[in-house]
């Protein structure tokens, strides 16, 4: 028997959270917190009762995980930012400009504390959260590249003094 799925969201505290049931060919009933959306796995031959009681324990489970780890469903939420919002990162405040082209890629640029996101409009919902969290993410790591490079100078000539080569940022996908 041939593996279905089904797709929906449930709200989790204030959160909506993605899920994902995957009916296959299985003994067993799993459920995990995915990078993108929460997957319950469920035997084929469950029937109607159990799974509702399933899904129920399911979102008792994550509840509690929300209580305990609310940054970690975060990565659940959209990228929800507007034209003209304010970014406040450390001390420094950008004010957001959002345009939505004809154009086969996105892009970012950053002129006097103001972030221009040039987005392409062929771009689903998730496509276009993922773009506007990669492109803040390399902006201003770029505009806080030199302080910080200065401050790992600064902390390598007092403790360590090493040869270095090279300081780069990276936005860590797997550590959201």
């Amino acid at each position: 028997m041939k593996a279905t799925e089904e797709r929906f969201k449930i709200k989790v505290a204030d959160t909506e959270v993605p899920v994902r049931i995957i009916r296959e060919r299985r003994r067993s009933i799993r459920a995990y917190m995915g990078k993108k959306e929460v997957i319950m796995r469920f035997p084929h031959n469950l029937s109607a009762a159990d799974e509702a009681q399933h899904r129920q324990r399911l979102l008792k489970w994550l509840e509690k995980q929300q209580l305990k780890r609310a940054e970690v469903f975060q990565k659940y939420q959209a990228a929800d930012y507007q034209d003209g919002d304010t970014l406040r990162v450390g001390q420094r405040q950008y004010t957001l400009r959002v345009l939505t082209e004809d154009r086969k890629t996105s892009s970012a640029q950053l002129k006097d504390a103001e972030i221009t996101l040039k987005l392409a409009q062929w771009q689903n919902e998730q496509q276009r959260s993922k773009a506007i969290r990669t492109l803040l993410s390399r902006i201003i790591a770029a505009d806080f590249l030199p302080a910080i490079t200065r401050r790992v100078h600064e902390l390598n000539t007092q403790y360590f003094q090493r040869r270095v080569n090279d300081v780069k940022l990276k936005y860590n996908h797997s550590n959201l």
